[in-house]
């Protein structure tokens, strides 16, 4: 399966037995734009919104694990966004649209995801070990604190570059000085896919400096 190919779910389809997760792997799409399909929740991993204009694809934020992924998609059925997966992630559909869909819960969502942009927004300004610092923040908030730092998986080099505004290797040095002041510990199992990316030697110091 490519980087462009889309989980397909049905649309309408509710109160049924509870749905397998869905696995997607890094660089595969969660949900195509344009797409007829249903709202689906982020179980784990960590993926990017698109904007898609005739220009092309455009960061319109992230989603954390517990998102509701493509709400849009309650209205008339179809997606606007494009969601891609940083990490490896899964996704179950919503097994209750209205429910879902109900004005408290949406209103919920607008809120987080203004304060996430907020919080993406300022990863983008500063010196960059400041922003890889925000970026690295913003991520671990999705994380299940039973698991601990370990668990975090961050995306590739060339992926955090584009967030945070950065060349990868900008990004790569950045990681190497937080893991020296501490804020990555030495011992911390970062893992970090290990598909090839357009900066492979950069990646691979990252690897070896980040995982314990």
């Amino acid at each position: 399966m490519n980087a462009r190919q889309h989980i397909s779910i049905p649309h309408g389809a509710r109160r049924s037995s509870r749905p397998a997760p869905i696995r997607i792997r890094r660089g595969e799409a969660i949900i195509l734009a344009g797409q007829a399909g249903a709202p689906l929740r982020l179980l784990s991993g960590l993926a990017r919104i698109e904007r898609v204009s005739t220009s092309g694809a455009q960061c319109a934020g992230l989603a954390l694990p517990g998102d509701l992924l493509g709400c849009e998609a309650g209205l008339d059925g179809h997606y606007a966004f494009n969601v891609l997966a940083l990490t490896p992630c899964t996704a179950t559909p919503c097994q209750d649209v209205e429910a879902a869909m109900s004005p408290t819960l949406l209103v919920a969502e607008l809120v987080m995801k203004q304060s996430r942009a907020a919080a993406l927004l300022a990863a983008r300004t500063g010196t960059p070990l400041e922003r890889v610092r925000r970026l690295i923040g913003l991520l671990a908030s999705g994380s299940d604190p039973a698991q601990g730092p370990a668990a975090l998986v961050l995306p590739r080099l060339v992926d955090m570059g584009q967030l945070t505004n950065l060349a990868p290797e900008t990004v790569c040095r950045a990681l190497a000085e937080l893991r020296e002041q501490g804020v990555l510990a030495d011992k911390q199992a970062v893992r970090r896919a290990s598909a090839r990316s357009v900066h492979p030697a950069c990646d691979a110091r990252a690897d070896r400096r980040l995982i314990a």
